[in-house]
């Protein structure tokens, strides 16, 4: 099997002055699973500024997520680069690449044991620290103490996801990724965690994969994917007015009646 890049990088680090973390550029990345399967990105190539939060949206199989594979380096890239602050990643160790985003998927990553243990699982934040996240989060019905059984199976979907939540903000990275996040909750569970999204990661740089077109609405720009290729790139009112992607996928949920969906 083919070994998976080094863990650590002791000369690189992904960081930088707070004025200038947070931002990524994508240059010409091509992307494929494995030997003889068809690309899955396609020479895409994009910047994204710091503190910016951009909405990533697309069909089922267009590349969204294999954005975030690439970004990660769960799947290396065929031919391109992405850079970090100015940092290519391709010469960052994967640990320290990986510890510098968070990303917030649609199924919650719970372990057994403690609320403290499942959001602070290497014990790096105080008491204080813990107790001020879980508040934000508004779970502090729940507590420090809470006791999680594996998968969260004794809580709702909705509080699992604001768990997940709830670990992003305590290590307040500046760089987020909610990759379809809110797409198993309740609509009363988006708007909190929109709302924490809003509060806590004001200066953060914030990439949201939405299969719903409603979760990208408050996003200042919206990258439209179609067969591994960005199609279209703008302010999503501007799209809307267009007759783009985008303004199709719009068209193409109202017909179906439904809450828009890509």
């Amino acid at each position: 099997m083919a070994q998976e890049a080094p863990w650590h990088i002791a000369s690189k680090k992904v960081s930088a002055a707070r004025s200038s973390q947070g931002r990524i550029m994508f240059s010409g990345c091509s992307l494929r699973y494995k030997l003889g399967d068809q690309l899955a990105l396609k020479g895409v190539t994009f910047s994204i500024r710091p503190e910016e939060r951009v909405g990533i949206v697309g069909r089922t199989g267009s590349g969204k997520s294999s954005l975030l594979q690439a970004l990660l380096r769960v799947v290396e890239l065929e031919s391109g680069s992405i850079s970090i602050d100015g940092i290519d990643l391709r010469k960052v160790g994967l640990h320290g690449l990986r510890r510098s985003i968070s990303v917030v998927s649609q199924t919650a990553a719970l372990l057994e044991g403690t609320m403290r243990s499942n959001i602070d699982p290497f014990g790096e934040h105080t008491d204080a620290e813990i107790d001020v996240a879980i508040r934000s989060c508004q779970l502090g019905e729940l507590g420090a103490d809470k006791w999680i059984e594996g998968g969260g199976r004794n809580l709702s979907t909705g509080q699992q996801q604001l768990v997940s939540i709830c670990r992003a903000v305590l290590r307040r990275k500046d760089i987020l990724v909610l990759d379809e996040a809110t797409a198993s909750v309740d609509e009363q569970t988006e708007q909190i965690i929109s709302a924490v999204i809003n509060r806590e990661f004001k200066h953060s740089t914030v990439l949201i994969i939405a299969h719903r077109l409603q979760a990208i609405t408050e996003c200042s720009r919206i990258l439209v994917m179609d067969d591994g290729r960005l199609v279209e790139q703008g302010p999503p009112s501007f799209l809307a007015t267009r007759n783009g992607h985008y303004a199709r996928l719009l068209r193409a949920a109202a017909a179906a009646g439904a809450s828009p969906e890509a």
